[in-house]
């Protein structure tokens, strides 16, 4: 019976302990993705930045820079 005890505590321990591998494989590549979803959006905000330049000079009879 104790044998059984032990055996299963070691069972969960190792389930454990591969569950949390797991999460911080996950962590890891969420944490990369929201990285490259931030430089991906500066970006775009400076595309953004720029044509609204654009367009407030073509608006203003001014020539764009």
């Amino acid at each position: 019976m104790r044998d059984e005890k032990a055996t299963d505590l070691i069972d969960r321990m190792e389930a454990m302990r591969l569950t949390l591998v797991e999460a911080r494989t996950l962590v890891d590549a969420y944490r990369a993705r929201n990285e490259e979803l931030e430089r991906a959006n500066k970006n775009l905000q400076r595309d953004n930045d720029e044509l609204t330049a654009e367009v407030e000079a073509l608006r203003g009879g001014k020539k764009a820079a």
